[in-house]
């Protein structure tokens, strides 16, 4: 596999994919850690964005509808 990492199931075989899982043992614990923490301010940056207009638009004509019913 050359040294790159591919995830389960990307293009190869289930005995493939055992050996891609120990490939990806091997990762360092310090390369790990950086992209936890590259995903952690990535979703916390999308979490902190205003919701688009139409959304909640939908919201409020649901919350309407949900209290005449």
């Amino acid at each position: 596999m050359s040294g790159a990492f591919r995830g389960p199931g990307a293009g190869s075989t289930p005995a493939e994919n055992d050996e891609e899982e120990e490939v990806g043992a091997e990762v360092s614990p310090l390369v790990v850690d950086a992209v936890g923490r590259a995903l952690q301010r990535h979703f916390q940056a999308i979490a902190e964005m205003p919701l688009p207009d139409r959304l909640l638009v939908l919201l409020a004509e649901l919350e309407a509808r949900e209290r005449t019913s």
